[in-house]
Parts: C-alpha cells; sequence; structure tokens
C-alpha cells in the first residue's frame, strides 16, 4: 500500500514539474530557430539533408512529388487560407516564381488545414494576387509532417539535387529568401 501511494506521490510531483513554468527543458531544433532567424548556408550545401520525400496532390488533380524527381528547384510555402498574413508571403513568392520559371522554378502553398475546401484555397489565393504555382490541401499532414512544420509563413527551399538549402520557421526575410532562390541558379 505504501509503495502504491509512493508511486502515486512520485507521479504527481513528475507532473507538477513538467508543467512547472519555472522548469525549462532544451527545445527541439526548429523551435531554437528565433521567429525572425532564416536559415540559409549556400546552394549545395552539405549542413542540410535531403528534403523529405512526400507527394502532395493539388487542388487541378495533380501529383507534385518533393524534392521534384526532374531536379527542379521548388520552394515549399506552408500556410492556411484563413492566415490573412500568409497573403503577404504567398505574394513574395509569386514574384520570385514568375521572375525564375522559365529556368525551372517551382512553387508550392500547402494549405496545412486539411478540413479547408478547395474553394476557400481559392478565395485566399484570390487575395494573394492569384498566384499561378501550385496550391494543395495538406490531407493527412503529410507534407506538414514530412517537413516538421511548426508555424504558418512556414517556407523551404529545395535545390535541384534535392537539398533543403533554406528554411524559415515564419515569414521569410524577403531580402533572404530572394538571395537563397537566386543561388539556386548560378
Amino acid at each position: 500500500m505504501i509503495a502504491v501511494a509512493r508511486g502515486a506521490t512520485l507521479a504527481s510531483l513528475v507532473m507538477l514539474a513538467a508543467c512547472s513554468p519555472q522548469i525549462t527543458t532544451p527545445a527541439p531544433q526548429l523551435q531554437v530557430e528565433a521567429p525572425d532567424r532564416h536559415d540559409s548556408p549556400g546552394v549545395g550545401s552539405t549542413q542540410y539533408a535531403r528534403a523529405a520525400s512526400v507527394s502532395v496532390r493539388t487542388v487541378d488533380g495533380r501529383t507534385v512529388t518533393l524534392p521534384d524527381p526532374q531536379g527542379h528547384p521548388t520552394a515549399v510555402f506552408f500556410m492556411a487560407a484563413w492566415c490573412l498574413p500568409c497573403a503577404r508571403g504567398a505574394a513574395m513568392l509569386d514574384e520570385l516564381y514568375k521572375q525564375y520559371r522559365d529556368k525551372g522554378f517551382q512553387v508550392l502553398a500547402v494549405d496545412v488545414d486539411a478540413g479547408e475546401t478547395p474553394q476557400e484555397l481559392a478565395r485566399f489565393r484570390q487575395l494573394a494576387g492569384n498566384p499561378g504555382y501550385f496550391w494543395a490541401i495538406d490531407e493527412g499532414q503529410r507534407a506538414t509532417n514530412a517537413y516538421r512544420v511548426r508555424s504558418l509563413d512556414a517556407t523551404i527551399v529545395i535545390n535541384a539535387q534535392g537539398f533543403v538549402v533554406f528554411r524559415s520557421e515564419s515569414l521569410p526575410d524577403e531580402g533572404a529568401l530572394r538571395q537563397a532562390v537566386a543561388g539556386l541558379f548560378r
């Protein structure tokens, strides 16, 4: 009987300690990155692992595979149709898409809210200036989980060799994103 009481007390203390704001534990790798910090060590850098392999179905019925099997550099933008601030990131990527699409650059916007409809995503797309790149709703959270996305406006740039060369867990700094995309074509 005493062993059960001690075990229950120990379990209660562990739960209390885990919920205590004074207790701090190291954050996972992606949460260490401050919202305004972006990673871009350079195209072809071996500091990054290969991009996670995942396929998503676009709202127009196509299948987009990451990394692109034909070696097209790709930016992946994680957003939600209800996220009005995400429209700025979508528009920023549209400018880059227009500038580099003739060189093979692709952009995929992934709506992380699997409960949204293609009509809701179309309204968001119109709000963002109607970008002409790929749009998908992440059913089953496959892409979101594969890329360990923790926040909206997360942007990942994958080079032609399938390596992540830029990652931002928030709206990217426009200059840093432009530099990373331009580096894909040097």
